[in-house]
């Protein structure tokens, strides 16, 4: 996503309506607000959460299990994303004028790259509906082998690592794919900006600087990409494919869940003629809680998800259907700007940048062995903090 105003606020007139420069001015006030101080903000906090979530979840026995192990790679893609934003909002609105290094660094590799990590955000997330939907299609096989390995894990301290060894096939067929096809998708966008240096020197100039711009490549500007890449394609692939997986994949979720809860679990394994001991049912009952929960914080990821992708797919929406009228007002020498959409776009990216920071809060509300956790580290990092002050 970039700020798409920073290449037309030059253009000679605007349409359908002229935007004022009290407008622009109103704007640019606007924007450093919120794509400046507020994306830096949000983002700053979703970055220490996601960390923050990340070490709880694969530092304990919430290690064992693969869904935790893929909130993590979902927690990683998000700082990522969030990290660029940060660059992003210093480059644009923080700290005075950006180097050309820093021009250089977002035009040819954190603009796509923002792109490749959104992209596996929004996979990441139908990947973990689509784990759901496994778990509780066929639980009692699962659990029945999960249950004996968590046992003999209760006598190990390292926890890390041997669940990475236990998981890291699975890992690697779910989240690998996401990122090659991630990666392989946006190869356009590393070829969508340039940088432009303005001289400012003349024969009587005693100082001298250099101006820097980025612009739109001839690539960027054609329409027939513009149309099949960056609306047909965006529109199926970053959309309507992601919707109608989330959303088949997630009713048929809450469906095997209904059932699954119904359940007891000693008769369930009864039916299939598995003698468990008494340790192992335990084991078991815990797991059909955990179970609930990681339902529980899928629901919650995919509802956030959807309502902080609203308005880019709306902007996205917006931008096919206004694609001829951006055409004819080309052809005039003017750019077609609806002053709603600058409004809106940085709310957008806003949005995003929210429903990368929060997940932590869901898994705090949802999930009782990450509150142990986390409260357990908390107190056990402020008894070494009051040690060392104390010596």
């Amino acid at each position: 996503m970039v700020n798409n105003t920073s290449f037309v606020t030059n253009v000679p007139c605007t349409l359908p309506y002229d935007i004022s420069s009290d407008q622009w001015n109103w704007y640019d006030d606007y924007a450093w607000w919120m794509e400046g101080f507020g994306s830096i903000l949000v983002s700053s906090i979703g970055v220490l959460l996601n960390i923050t979530s990340m070490v709880v979840l694969l530092s304990s026995t919430l290690s064992d299990s693969l869904f935790n192990w893929l909130l993590v790679c979902l927690a990683l893609f998000d700082s990522l994303f969030l990290v660029t934003g940060i660059l992003e909002a210093f480059r644009m609105h923080i700290g005075g004028k950006a180097s050309i290094y820093h021009f250089y660094a977002f035009a040819h590799f954190l603009y796509p790259f923002r792109s490749v990590v959104m992209g596996c955000s929004i996979y990441m997330t139908i990947t973990l509906a689509l784990e759901r939907y496994n778990a509780l299609t066929n639980p009692a096989s699962q659990f029945h082998a999960n249950a004996k390995k968590s046992l003999n894990l209760g006598t190990k301290k390292n926890y890390f690592f041997t669940n990475l060894q236990r998981h890291r096939i699975g890992i690697l067929k779910k989240v690998l794919p996401i990122i090659v096809f991630s990666t392989i998708y946006y190869i356009p966008k590393y070829m969508e900006l340039r940088i432009f240096t303005n001289d400012n020197c003349n024969a009587t100039a005693t100082n001298c600087s250099l101006e820097y711009a980025i612009h739109l490549t001839d690539i960027r500007k054609s329409d027939q990409y513009v149309l099949w890449y960056l609306n047909v394609a965006n529109l199926i692939f970053t959309t309507i494919i992601p919707l109608i997986s989330l959303i088949y994949l997630n009713f048929n979720v809450y469906r095997k869940r209904n059932q699954y809860i119904q359940r007891q679990p000693s008769s369930n394994y009864q039916r299939h003629n598995i003698q468990l001991q008494e340790t192992e049912v335990h084991a078991i009952r815990d797991r059909d809680k955990e179970m609930v929960n990681q339902t529980m914080i899928l629901f919650t990821i995919v509802i956030i998800f959807g309502l902080s992708h609203a308005l880019r797919i709306l902007l996205n929406i917006e931008d096919l259907r206004s694609l001829e009228e951006k055409r004819e007002a080309l052809k005039k020498g003017c750019g077609w700007i609806r002053f709603w959409t600058i409004i809106v776009s940085p709310i957008s990216y806003l949005l995003l940048q929210v429903n990368s920071s929060v997940n932590f809060f869901v898994y705090c509300f949802f999930n009782p062995s990450f509150r142990d956790t986390l409260i357990a580290k908390f107190k056990t990092t402020w008894v070494k903090s009051q040690s060392n002050a104390e010596v």
